[in-house]
């Protein structure tokens, strides 16, 4: 978990990426962006409907529908759920309830209160020096290329923005597109 523009997506697509890649996950794997009106109900059905089942979404009520997920999953114990922008904690203790031995990668922007069912991790925003590099990396230069003067104007835009990889992600794209450093900060004292 974590703000807007930290990382939380791309970390956990990079790591549901690379645990897709090494085929441990041979019952499959599933990745949902849960929207921000979707229900608990909504998540599970859409799971239970991935497999071609309409148990779940037949199920009564909340816990009918765990229990109904939890069936259809019994037998898929390597299979991987991704579920990306969960900020609803009972849309995540259902899920995981449900996965029953599925590995379950959950990523929103705050803390769900699931420490009893789930390592919970946060990331925060990258220090100054981490955030310089970032930038330095993106326009495809080395730090030794990059002259003290434009260098500390990279650390002063990156500390405006944050330091936030979204935003710095960004801005090293106009500046690698032509924009100039001085530019890019006459446009943040503006902003």
């Amino acid at each position: 978990h974590g703000v807007y523009g930290v990382g939380k997506t791309s970390l956990a697509t990079q790591l549901f990426t690379h645990a897709v890649k090494g085929e441990t996950f041979t019952d499959g794997y599933l990745w949902y962006r849960v929207g921000q009106g979707d229900q608990t109900s909504n998540v599970l059905e859409w799971i239970g409907a991935q497999f071609g089942d309409q148990t779940v979404a037949q199920a009564r009520n909340a816990n009918a529908k765990i229990n109904a997920l939890r069936d259809l999953l019994a037998e898929r114990d390597n299979l991987l759920l991704g579920l990306d922008e969960v900020n609803d904690s009972d849309v995540a203790r259902a899920v995981i309830e449900a996965a029953g031995n599925c590995t379950v990668v959950l990523n929103g922007r705050k803390a769900l209160g699931l420490s009893d069912k789930s390592k919970e991790h946060e990331l925060k925003p990258l220090t100054t020096d981490e955030a310089t590099r970032l930038f330095v990396s993106l326009i495809n230069r080395s730090l030794a290329e990059v002259d003290a003067a434009d260098l500390q104007k990279i650390g002063e835009i990156c500390e405006k923005m944050g330091n936030l990889p979204l935003a710095i992600k960004l801005t090293a794209l106009k500046h690698a597109e032509g924009e100039s450093l001085v530019t890019i900060q006459e446009r943040l004292e503006i902003a």
